[in-house]
């Protein structure tokens, strides 16, 4: 794996420097994404931050000037929080021309795809590596720099109840307290601006849910109907994978979410390796939540079978080596 001094002195060759994420950002891909930015600039650079399209309402707080295309050749191309090329959608054209590329990210998936690449499957999230990233790059961090890695860390560790919550999480967090970070407005602008067609949306997903393999896997499936009763688009669903997570008993969760295209979220809360899965599926993730995308025509009462077999599997390997364990 490279060095933060790899990619600082890729950072020093180049003039214009793009930063991209994932397509269906989220917290930790919008908090790392402008956090950097405003580093690179407070570095002496060009840097822009180029999305596939515009944060869901829920993280336009946190996201300051963008683009959504563009025709420039970068001398520097940098990819946060994406796991691999085909997850940068259609800015991954605008990525490749780019005369240098840098891949930093926590999934432990990635192969990585950069001339530089930095993967620390260990950390929390990708903002938890763009701050340590940063104080070495400017040694400094403004009160909405860290607003936005806060925000980066509080959802990708699920508030700090998810199991990839580290020391470096609370540590950081209490740094970026320090920063000038208001927490409160953070978390209103994350947990608590819900529109009425999300609530309904969530009431859709909850009266979706089904159990099976006696309560230890359950699911959550949303129609192109559901959006399209509500009012809603597939960004009001994020959150909606730790629904089937938090029902008592149930060690494996999954959610369907088919919007032009069948989107497949995978939870587990203590034994089975949902990247196994997903990596069988062609995505990728980590091993307590992970997901793949399939197209839009996919049968998906034939793919909630698979699915629930495969977990059944993994299950049922577990309890083996319990049993023979003792």
């Amino acid at each position: 794996m490279s060095k933060f001094s790899d990619i600082i002195k890729e950072i020093e060759k180049a003039e214009s420097i793009a930063v991209f994420v994932h397509v269906n950002m989220d917290g930790d891909a919008v908090g790392s994404a402008f956090s950097f930015a405003k580093a690179l600039k407070d570095y002496g650079k060009e840097a822009r931050v180029v999305l596939n399209d515009n944060p869901p309402p829920y993280l336009r707080y946190f996201a300051d000037e963008y683009v959504t295309g563009t025709d420039e050749v970068f001398d520097l191309a940098v990819a946060l929080d994406c796991g691999d090329m085909a997850r940068l959608g259609c800015c991954r054209a605008i990525f490749e021309r780019a005369h240098r590329h840098i891949c930093i990210d926590h999934h432990v998936s990635n192969e990585g795809y950069g001339d530089v690449n930095y993967i620390k499957a260990k950390a929390s999230s990708t903002s938890e590596i763009v701050y340590e990233l940063i104080m070495d790059l400017t040694g400094k961090i403004s009160s909405r720099q860290a607003e936005q890695l806060y925000a980066g860390i509080i959802t990708d560790t699920g508030g700090f109840k998810f199991s990839n919550t580290t020391p470096e999480s609370f540590l950081y967090s209490a740094e970026l307290l320090k920063c000038g970070a208001d927490i409160g407005r953070v978390c209103i602008e994350i947990y608590e601006c819900e529109s009425l067609g999300k609530l309904k949306l969530k009431s859709r997903a909850l009266d979706s849910l089904k159990l099976y393999s006696g309560g230890k896997i359950s699911s959550v499936i949303l129609t192109e109907k559901d959006f399209e009763e509500t009012g809603t688009e597939f960004s009001d669903c994020e959150g909606f994978s730790e629904i089937g997570r938090s029902v008592d008993g149930v060690e494996a969760a999954f959610s369907v979410t088919v919007k032009n295209q069948v989107k497949v979220s995978l939870r587990s809360k203590s034994y089975v390796d949902v990247s196994r899965v997903a990596a069988h599926f062609g995505g990728g993730g980590h091993v307590r939540a992970s997901g793949f995308t399939l197209p839009a025509d996919t049968d998906v009462d034939k793919l909630t079978e698979e699915i629930v077999k495969m977990f059944e599997k993994e299950i049922l390997e577990h309890e083996n080596e319990r049993s023979n364990s003792n």
